[in-house]
């Protein structure tokens, strides 16, 4: 049984955005896509970027 905003598998976040980008959300999202759909692979996105931002470039010493 669920308590609250979150469950096994994910948790509820609340925000606020600008209206500028809920009108690109609008916009932008493909035929059948909802708006769930649209923010998590964002947000997916946009975390792995950040982690490949942190990671120290690897360094090669044979060549």
């Amino acid at each position: 049984m669920t308590t609250g905003n979150r469950n096994g598998k994910s948790v509820k976040i609340w925000a606020r955005i600008p209206l500028d980008l809920a009108d690109a959300l609008e916009e932008l999202a493909k035929e059948g896509e909802s708006r769930t759909d649209f923010i998590i692979q964002a947000l997916r996105e946009e975390a792995e970027r950040r982690r490949m931002e942190k990671k120290p470039a690897s360094v090669n010493k044979w060549v």
